[in-house]
């Protein structure tokens, strides 16, 4: 049975280590490391987590273990930072549209079809957006600004929104139908109309996000 006393220690601790920054957001949490630090048994850091993701301080992925949970963006943060990603990545295909070099077109079709598969288990698809925006940029010569588009897309995707209604759509349908439409634009070389995409998936996301709009059925939604 795990001491009441030993597990509240290890909250404690990894709680003010969290809202000091110490341990910074979406940081993986090593129960081995953490129960050799604090010279515990790893059952009371295993319950410590658990009463962590109850708290909101951390988030469990299965099959992958504990990691701090992402910040919370307000509304205002959300919409400025999804305006940012919107000209980072109009950017990022302006340059694209000069290169002789093509995107690697059917590997991000498999994130896609993973994102799909994956349905509800949101962690997992989380997973998979972020890679897909590192497939896409993986050959942008600026590398700090790669780092920047990544960073931002990170923090709008693990983003977490308390006020939203149980209307909107599972997470990462938009993503799927949007980017599916990307694809096929860039595989004709139209990257006007990839832009145009993006612009219409940041501002379905404003709509049903931040405004809480009901965007309808997702087969609906697809067949339009």
């Amino acid at each position: 049975m795990v001491s009441q006393k030993v597990k509240k220690q290890v909250v404690d601790y990894l709680q003010r280590a969290i809202v000091a920054g110490q341990l910074p957001p979406e940081k993986k949490l090593i129960e081995t490391e953490i129960a050799e630090k604090l010279a515990v048994s790893r059952s009371p850091v295993r319950s410590a987590f658990k009463e962590l993701a109850d708290m909101g301080l951390v988030e469990m992925v299965p099959n992958k273990g504990a990691y701090v949970a992402a910040k919370s963006l307000t509304p205002k943060e959300y919409v400025e930072r999804l305006e940012f990603l919107e000209l980072l990545l109009i950017q990022f295909l302006f340059y694209q549209e000069k290169r002789s070099e093509l995107l690697n077109e059917r590997a991000l079709s498999e994130i896609l079809k993973k994102i799909d598969d994956y349905r509800k288990q949101r962690a997992l698809i989380e997973e998979e957006m972020l890679k897909f925006f590192e497939l896409l940029t993986r050959d942008y010569p600026n590398k700090y600004y790669q780092e920047v588009l990544l960073q931002t897309a990170s923090d709008l995707i693990r983003a977490d929104f308390k006020q939203l209604t149980q209307k909107t759509r599972p997470f990462g349908q938009l993503f799927l139908y949007h980017y599916e439409v990307f694809i096929k634009h860039v595989s004709e070389n139209n990257f006007p109309l990839a832009r145009r995409e993006v612009r219409l998936w940041i501002n379905n996301l404003k709509l049903e996000v931040v405004d809480q709009q009901d965007l309808g059925d997702w087969d609906k939604y697809r067949k339009e």
